[in-house]
């Protein structure tokens, strides 16, 4: 009905604004970011209500999201957190593990790599249950080896120009690090 036109319309509103967040260091310096943790937050409630679980936690996501794009891993986190809850609940691994990954990025923005490595090893276990096993287990063990010296470079950015960044030679390649990189 009326209210489901009206989630998709939202839910296409709030993209439109998250474009926002990668767009030039102009457009994003006019964010409204309490308009848009409004927005977002808007959108998962009416979600939620509507039973479109899978939409509700991808709105939370994303709201977590911007959180990090605002440099508030704690603020972050917690709505990753919100949005696995859910998530979990739908069948959808992809989005699931695509979560866990970024909370795990929070978590080591906290200092908590024990949180970090907990999410990697939920997303690794997740990925070998399915019918790809190997190829997962070898992309979680990369990424297990890789989190630390991605980790180093986020805490001294400094550090960047004295030797290759793997987020630089993952870009090169045409691979994103990050969402909004």
């Amino acid at each position: 009905g009326f209210e489901d036109v009206d989630l998709a319309a939202r839910v296409l509103e709030g993209d439109a604004l998250l474009q926002q967040l990668s767009a030039t260091t102009s457009a994003a310096s006019r964010i409204d970011y309490p308009r848009l943790h409004e927005h977002l937050q808007g959108v998962a409630a009416l979600a939620g209500r509507l039973g479109f679980t899978a939409e509700a936690g991808r709105a939370y996501y994303q709201d977590g999201l911007v959180f990090d794009h605002q440099g508030e891993p704690r603020q972050a986190l917690e709505q990753y957190e919100r949005a696995l809850e859910l998530i979990a609940q739908t069948a959808d691994p992809q989005l699931l593990n695509e979560v866990r990954v970024t909370a795990a990025t929070a978590h080591e923005a906290l200092g908590s790599t024990t949180g970090a490595l907990a999410m990697l090893d939920d997303s690794a276990g997740e990925l070998a249950a399915g019918p790809q096993e190997d190829a997962a287990t070898g992309l979680a063990d990369r990424l297990l080896e890789k989190g630390p010296e991605l980790a180093q470079h986020a805490r001294q950015p400094h550090l960047l120009g004295q030797r290759d960044c793997p987020c630089r030679a993952a870009r090169r390649q045409g691979q994103r690090m990050r969402p909004f990189a």
